[in-house]
């Protein structure tokens, strides 16, 4: 079978405001009209989405798969739930037309910070040295064999687990699939799309250590994912009411984007209404989304 068309992968990563607190019942009659359509046309339809989010809802919360756009279900609190992708995603696949396929990589995790659950480099920024004995590296090398003890003794253990190579191979698994499933298809992709930064913004430690850990992990993913060359990121502010060091991990969000103005960009949140447990509620969610299509597409013409 000959290629005949062409497919677009989307990588959405982050913690729970990616995962999304959004309802599916809240969505308006035009979206769920949309999703229903695709729900119909199955293996066949315009935008698919494959998603894990077991660490944070339990293990119910992953498709196992690619499966049509949909709202995802969150065994926490029973409901159908999403983030900014069902929004983003209306707005791409306008973008990019019937000729093109667009398939969604969905894997976010809650309470996770870059510093500990994201972190891609080896290094460790000490908060402070101890000021009489220099026995830091010494407490520091207790510390690291204590918790690599977990890992071993308690492997679903997330809270401290690094589990960028589990991120990576299920990027990895799921664009193999595509190859296998649709083999008329001409796959590339397209971008990367980070909502993150709400666990780090409560440490100093976290926040301050998060510029160098965020062009880490750009850096990483490129090579990962797209041999080394850059692609459209986007990545949204935090807008974390509990937040000591916002000002921090926005900043250093701004600056990168300032840096890597042909291939970085970041969505302003500051106006979005979030709700009494601090995160982006519906409204607010598909705002984000939309915002990052834009900020999407206004980087394609850079």
């Amino acid at each position: 079978v000959g290629v005949d068309m062409s497919a677009v992968v989307f990588i959405l990563c982050g913690q729970s405001n990616m995962s999304g607190r959004g309802e599916a019942a809240e969505l308006s009659g035009d979206l769920q009209a949309w999703l229903h359509t695709l729900q119909e046309q199955g293996d066949e339809a315009a935008v698919m989405l494959n998603w894990n989010n077991d660490i944070n809802h339990g293990p119910g919360d992953r498709s196992n798969g690619w499966a049509p756009l949909q709202a995802q279900y969150n065994p926490s609190f029973n409901v159908l739930h999403f983030g900014p992708e069902i929004s983003l995603a209306k707005s791409l696949c306008t973008h990019y037309g019937p000729s093109q396929k667009l398939f969604f990589v969905k894997m976010a995790m809650g309470s996770t910070s870059l510093e500990k659950n994201w972190n891609v480099t080896n290094e460790v920024v000490d908060p402070q040295n101890w000021k009489v004995h220099g026995y830091y590296p010494e407490f520091r090398e207790f510390v690291h064999s204590a918790i690599a003890s977990i890992y071993t003794t308690y492997p679903q253990n997330w809270k401290v687990h690094g589990y960028y190579p589990e991120f990576r191979e299920f990027v990895h698994s799921a664009i193999a699939s595509i190859y296998t499933t649709y083999p008329h298809l001409l796959v590339s992709l397209g971008g990367i799309f980070w909502m993150q930064g709400e666990s780090d913004s409560g440490i100093a430690r976290s926040a301050y250590a998060y510029p160098v850990n965020l062009r880490a992990l750009i850096d990483k993913m490129y090579q990962d994912f797209n041999n080394g060359e850059e692609l459209p990121f986007v990545m949204g502010k935090i807008n974390w009411r509990p937040a000591k060091k916002q000002a921090v991990i926005n900043g250093a969000m701004s600056a990168i984007a300032t840096e890597r103005p042909s291939c970085v960009a970041v969505v302003e949140t500051a106006d979005l209404e979030v709700l009494k447990d601090h995160h982006f509620g519906s409204p607010a969610l598909l705002q984000l989304g939309s915002r990052m299509a834009e900020s999407f597409k206004r980087l394609l013409k850079k």
